[in-house]
């Protein structure tokens, strides 16, 4: 029930925004939505008042039609896709119901992160770490630090321009400590050191 509730909710609050990108149609229904899960999956939302045929399709880069399917909805519904099996990187979505049409550009590209980041212990110090990172688009750095039993030791948010390095120093043994770097796109790395 909670489930359902929090699905109905996001559909209330996406109205014309897709979380995977612009809505090609200016026109389309709250009603729907469309949640890219990651490069290969994506998840559409529907809800509707009425009995309706919703038709989902799915086309590729040269508008040929690679899946199709019409679900009869009576209350909504949300319906997992994947896109792994088919060949090629774009694809366009289309959820029609009658009424409203939403449309969907989806790239499956595997889309290489430029986020890195290592954690040097300095040689001879029990306590001392430098830590290092790049990011060619990023322009902030979060760091949390926390001891084995996931208590937060230290935590540091620094602006970032591509590369970034800070020295830390704890007052006792840091054994098994856990680094958790994230840049201000979302992206996190967890190093144990």
């Amino acid at each position: 029930m909670k489930k359902t509730l929090s699905i109905f909710s996001l559909l209330t609050l996406v109205s014309s925004v897709v979380f995977a990108g612009g809505i090609e149609d200016p026109k389309a229904s709250s009603t729907m939505a469309m949640m890219k899960k990651d490069n290969k999956h994506v998840k559409v939302f529907y809800t509707g008042k009425t009995d309706a045929n919703v038709q989902i399709s799915i086309f590729d880069s040269n508008n040929n039609l690679k899946y199709s399917e019409v679900v009869r909805n009576k209350d909504g519904f949300s319906r997992p896709y994947d896109l792994s099996y088919l060949k090629g990187d774009e694809y366009t979505i289309e959820v029609k119901d009658g009424v409203n049409t939403l449309i969907e550009k989806l790239n499956t590209k595997e889309v290489k992160s430029t986020f890195l980041s290592q954690i040097i212990k300095l040689q001879g110090q029990e306590n001392q770490f430098l830590v290092m990172a790049t990011d060619k688009e990023a322009s902030s750095l979060f760091i949390r630090i926390e001891d084995e039993d996931g208590n937060v030791l230290k935590e540091h948010a620094d602006v970032m321009d591509q590369q970034y390095a800070k020295l830390f120093t704890f007052s006792d043994t840091c054994k098994d400590c856990i680094f958790i770097i994230s840049n201000g796109k979302g992206e996190v790395l967890a190093i144990k050191k």
